[in-house]
């Protein structure tokens, strides 16, 4: 993942050419790919799919109404913003 963003790969460790010529790799030896997705979007303002979750209103929140912050094995590097 890029910056441990979901949805996305790494371009340095795993540019998509290298991810592509893997997975070709693997059917030609009769292996499959299996995704795994981590549901914990990071906190990040301009990645599409923390904005897209604000926009709409998609995030667990507090029972005070607050958006729930919860530490993931990436961890917590930026505070919600207001």
């Amino acid at each position: 993942m890029d910056g441990f963003r979901d949805f996305s790969l790494d371009p340095v460790n795993y540019p998509v050419s290298a991810y592509n010529a893997f997975v070709k790799d693997l059917h030609a030896h009769g292996q499959k790919v299996v995704l795994i997705l981590d549901p914990g979007i990071k906190i990040d303002p301009g990645y599409p799919a923390y904005d897209e979750g604000i926009k709409r209103d998609i995030f667990i929140k507090t029972a005070d109404g607050k958006l729930h912050a919860g530490d993931v094995w990436p961890g917590k590097d930026i505070e919600i913003p207001a």
